[in-house]
């Protein structure tokens, strides 16, 4: 190789039958092998890799999933192309299932929902995660004991404290939920330090007419 010194720079010349050499990579390894690689010290590569570890939502999410699914629920996904709930989705889901004669519904999903701040958008919409379910039919495979009990508001609540003890929720109370896809005699909401966080209850009947079902779904 010809080398030469240019502006504290080396210019290297190849040689043409040196075909396998291609730029600076190849060249250090070519230093490397004359040099000697016993020679070279060894040094860990620097890395911007971080110890790979859930966030504490991620854990939340994932021990929410696992106390419902313990519940007898199943998961679902559905679209979440800028959806500010996870409600029409889980209906949707509901409504097919139904149509398919299978009246024992029992889901869940966990997911992005995005709420803007100005129609039209201006900028990015507010992004977040929600846990949402849905009850309808039987607790249990139809037949005894189970072929006439359905679903019921203690179910529902049953279904939620668990939920909230698998994330190590405690002190909160419950208060009469004012959410309005929910009928207002048997709904309730999970409130803690003056916050609302969890609402649950018996759909409004108006909701159920203009999706169609004659059934109660919690």
């Amino acid at each position: 190789f010809h080398v030469e010194e240019q502006d504290g720079a080396l210019k290297v010349t190849v040689p043409e039958f040196r075909l396998d050499l291609e730029g600076m990579p190849d060249l250090a390894e070519e230093v490397a092998r004359v040099y000697g690689y016993s020679n070279i010290p060894i040094t860990t590569p620097w890395s911007a890799i971080a110890k790979g570890a859930m966030s504490k939502e991620q854990d939340a999410l994932f021990r929410m999933a696992d106390a419902l699914i313990a519940n007898g629920l199943s998961q679902v996904e559905n679209y979440s192309f800028m959806r500010t709930s996870l409600f029409p989705g889980l209906m949707h889901t509901l409504s097919y299932n139904l149509s398919q004669k299978n009246d024992q519904v029992a889901i869940f999903e966990y997911g992005h929902v995005y709420h803007p701040k100005a129609l039209p958008l201006t900028e990015l919409p507010n992004e977040y995660d929600l846990v949402s379910g849905l009850l309808c039919g039987c607790p249990e495979e139809a037949g005894y004991p189970n072929s006439t009990r359905t679903y019921d508001f203690f179910d529902v609540k049953a279904i939620m404290e668990n939920l909230l003890s698998a994330i190590g929720v405690r002190g909160y109370d419950i208060e009469r939920s004012s959410y309005p896809v929910f009928h207002p005699g048997l709904s309730a909401d999970f409130v803690k330090d003056g916050k609302i966080i969890a609402s649950f209850g018996e759909l409004h009947p108006a909701v159920l007419d203009q999706w169609g079902i004659k059934k109660d779904v919690y």
